[in-house]
């Protein structure tokens, strides 16, 4: 049996949720498929922060009284401030509370196929073997599914290198890595989040890169064109650096060099001058780990050391 609908959303994630939002307010007969917010619960690392500032990071639903100043009201949960980061265990929270309130009949059940289905719209199979007419399709499905590891950074698995590296998006808890010395591949967000997130977790990270300079954007507000804030740049955490006009500090402008950098317990460094100078490892844009083979050394990593790569 084949069930007629408008629009059909794939994904329950903060663009899959504010679709549906959408949607509902033009009486469309709407379905959404997918786990509420399952990429920020299983994807990212605990202990993450947004990069967009509070104000900016609301899922949109096209009325008032949902926004994540709403939620924090209605809560009694604590909105940040201006200059204040995002934790992400409060954005997940917001959009669990954003499913429940607007699209409480999300339908947790896998999509297996797609095609088009004459002139006017599209066949949808489910995995439970139910299939949909509809007009049109909504694909909210985020990236994890697109994300890569170079193959130079693969190790042969007849080397015991099975393991050895991951991608970054595959951890969302990084005190696996305690008392490892982990090498983290890439430049980008998920790369220098990622080698903070590690050093908080009693890991010794080293960032990886091709460049001469680690860039890591500074505020949103009145930016330079060279990505650094006129007034403040930001290091991978909450943490803000007052900086001189039109200049980048460490903070948003890291330059790799070995040795170790003196930290405070508990406080987060710039993550390109921790731990000895790596000879391996890779991010490229999406986060990545790993651990060591018992008994193996692989170049660059003898035990208890890892390769984390992080490709965005």
């Amino acid at each position: 049996m084949t069930t007629a609908t408008d629009v059909l959303v794939l994904g329950a994630g903060p663009y899959g949720l504010s679709a549906y939002a959408h949607l509902g307010r033009h009486r469309l007969r709407t379905r959404i498929f997918g786990e509420p917010m399952r990429t920020w619960r299983s994807h990212m690392p605990a202990g993450m922060f947004l990069k967009s500032p509070p104000d900016a990071s609301s899922i949109a639903a096209g009325r008032t009284g949902f926004s994540l100043e709403d939620y924090c009201r209605l809560t009694g949960v604590h909105m940040p401030g201006e200059h204040e980061a995002v934790p992400i265990a409060l954005f997940r929270e917001y959009g669990d509370w954003f499913a429940r309130t607007l699209a409480p009949a999300v339908e947790r059940t896998e999509v297996t196929s797609i095609a088009r289905d004459g002139a006017d719209g599209f066949a949808v199979d489910t995995g439970d073997g139910e299939r949909f007419h509809t007009r049109a399709v909504v694909v909210a499905s985020g990236l994890i599914g697109h994300a890569h590891t170079p193959p130079e950074l693969r190790p042969p698995e007849d080397l015991h290198g099975a393991g050895l590296v991951s991608h970054s998006s595959e951890h969302d808890d990084l005190s696996r890595f305690a008392g490892r010395q982990v090498a983290v591949v890439g430049a980008g967000q998920s790369a220098l989040e990622s080698a903070a997130l590690l050093a908080e977790a009693g890991a010794r990270p080293t960032v990886v890169v091709r460049k001469p300079d680690v860039v890591f954007a500074g505020s949103p507000y009145d930016a330079t064109p060279g990505g650094c804030s006129a007034s403040t740049t930001r290091s991978p955490s909450r943490r803000a650096r007052s900086a001189p006009a039109g200049r980048c500090t460490r903070w948003s402008r890291v330059r790799p060099r070995s040795g170790t950098c003196p930290t405070r317990p508990g406080s987060r460094s710039s993550p390109g001058c921790s731990g000895r100078p790596a000879r391996g490892g890779c991010a490229t844009g999406c986060r990545t780990g790993s651990r060591s083979a018992p008994g193996r050394r692989w170049p660059g990593y003898g035990p208890g050391q890892a390769a984390t790569s992080s490709c965005c």
